[in-house]
Formats: C-alpha cells, sequence, structure tokens
C-alpha cells in the first residue's frame, strides 16, 4: 500500500513538473525531446544538490554543460544580436566561432564568404553543440541514469 501511494504522489509531482512540455509536445519537433532532457537534467542536479547521496560533483559539472549546450542548439543562446541602427547590418555576430574544422559538420569554405556567412556560422555553431552533447551524453549516461 505504500509503493501504491508512493506511486500516485510521484505520478502528480511529474505531472507537475512536465505540464509545459506536455503541452507544447509536436509530433514533427525533435526541440521536445530536448526540452525533455533538458528539464530531466535539471531536475536531477536540483535532486542531487538537495539530497547527496554520494559525491556526483562532477556529474553536476557535466549536466550544467549540457544545459547549456540545449541552449545552443534550441537557439535560446544565440551568437547573433540584432540591431536597429539604421545603414547597419540588422544582425551582428557577438560571439566567436571557429570555422577551421567546419568540413566536419558538412560545411565548405565558400559558405562563410558572402552577406549570409553570420548565418552559416551560427548554424555551424549549433551543429558544433549537438554534437558535443551527444557525446556527452553518450560517454556518461550510464552514470546519470543508472
Amino acid at each position: 500500500m505504500k509503493e501504491l501511494w508512493y506511486n500516485i504522489k510521484n505520478f502528480f509531482r511529474n505531472l507537475c513538473n512536465y505540464r509545459k512540455i506536455l503541452w507544447n509536445d509536436k509530433q514533427f519537433d525533435f526541440g521536445y525531446l530536448l526540452e525533455l532532457e533538458k528539464l530531466k537534467l535539471q531536475l536531477m542536479i536540483k535532486e542531487f544538490k538537495t539530497h547527496p547521496h554520494t559525491d556526483h560533483t562532477s556529474n553536476i559539472r557535466w549536466m550544467q554543460i549540457c544545459i547549456k549546450l540545449i541552449d545552443i542548439i534550441q537557439e535560446d543562446d544565440s551568437a547573433l544580436e540584432y540591431s536597429d541602427v539604421p545603414n547597419t547590418e540588422k544582425f551582428k555576430l557577438v560571439k566567436y566561432i571557429n570555422i577551421r574544422n567546419a568540413s566536419r559538420f558538412r560545411f565548405d569554405e565558400a559558405a562563410f564568404e558572402g552577406k549570409g556567412q553570420i548565418f552559416i556560422k551560427e548554424c555551424l555553431r549549433q551543429r558544433k553543440a549537438l554534437y558535443l552533447y551527444s557525446t556527452i551524453r553518450y560517454n556518461y549516461i550510464f552514470e546519470w541514469w543508472d
């Protein structure tokens, strides 16, 4: 009976935690999965900090990095800044993006010439963040969720 009560309580707590994500769920959007993982990582960090069963300091650090990478992938942390000043470019690149290894992410050097280069650099930044996020998650998933 005690286990049933815990499961019911846990279900309503999870429903409350995930309500915004469930409301915005679309079957054609991969961003939903990233939002789901971001929220799960945030809840796990909170749990590890409030109930320290063992030392999770390195795991918390990697989880925080993954949350920042998800923000980059979902364009919550953009390298572009919009400008309203007349006679200037509307968008300005405010963060450095290394383009030397762009060929690894299916970009050729010619893509970084001309007016649209700042948008290509932002896309490259997102792909690099997705690659790094996937690599970190691949290497640490058993430590986080096992």
